[in-house]
């Protein structure tokens, strides 16, 4: 929108994406989140929505590889820390019931 602060779309975008995800419409949430993106290339929220959206997509390698790039500038953010951490364990573990130990590791570093 013309004049609208981009800290202001961002979060309108964030919130949409949230909805989204929220409504189980995976595809918008991951879209809304690029945009975000787009316009706060480092914004820890929209790439924890678009990883978060990725990993419930199953695009399970790219949600690993944009969580690791969220986790750049958001090393200090809980919700983020919490989302890697929850993806590491239940999402990325698939079948593997022993887990990887590796995997299991980084996800204790991050909680």
């Amino acid at each position: 929108m013309p004049g609208q602060r981009p800290e202001d779309e961002v979060e309108k975008l964030l919130e949409a994406s949230a909805a989204a995800f929220e409504a189980g419409e995976l595809e918008e949430a991951l879209a809304r989140a690029e945009d975000a993106r787009a316009i706060e290339p480092r914004s820890v929220a929209a790439l924890h929505h678009r990883a978060a959206a990725l990993a419930e997509l199953g695009q399970i390698e790219e949600a690993q590889a944009a969580y690791e790039k969220a986790l750049v500038p958001g090393k200090d953010d809980p919700e983020l820390l919490l989302g890697a951490a929850d993806f590491l364990v239940n999402v990325q573990a698939g079948d593997d019931e022993a887990g990887d130990p590796d995997r299991l590791e980084r996800a204790l570093e991050l909680a």
